[in-house]
């Protein structure tokens, strides 16, 4: 998950080389099936990195109060969502939480998977907020 206007603006960065590379002339001699090939990796890249950038913008200007969990793995992201809607640098946010900079740094790097469950708790009570869960037999 994109953790920060920097890594966003990279990120716009690469897909717009991207294009660029899709416009450009295809040079004589590649045969005609490995330039859809490798046009298609290009429009597959492209694609992953602008749902990136939609979930960093989605979390930027999330309701924290009415957020919903599809999976675990939104749940986890969910203290990154915090930090991001809240509009606060990982240093703020850190303090607020009381864990220093590196550990968060840790935690948003693998989106809070290898956290403590008190941490998370904690995130959510220094915010005020609750969550509920329901889990269902996906078969």
């Amino acid at each position: 998950m994109i953790t920060s206007a920097q890594q966003r603006n990279a990120i716009s960065e690469r897909i717009a080389a991207l294009r660029e590379r899709l416009e450009a002339p295809a040079k004589p001699g590649v045969p005609a099936h490995i330039l859809r090939m490798a046009e298609a990796q290009i429009r597959e890249d492209i694609a992953g990195l602008s749902a990136e950038i939609e979930e960093y913008d989605r979390a930027c200007n999330a309701d924290l109060h009415n957020y919903v969990f599809d999976t675990y793995d939104d749940f986890l992201k969910f203290p990154i969502v915090i930090r991001l809607a809240k509009k606060m640098s990982q240093q703020d946010f850190a303090a607020e939480v009381g864990v220093s900079l590196s550990q968060l740094k840790r935690y948003e790097a693998h989106a809070y998977r290898n956290a403590p469950a008190n941490v998370v708790n904690r995130v959510l009570e220094c915010f005020s907020l609750q969550y509920t869960a329901r889990i269902s037999d996906a078969s």
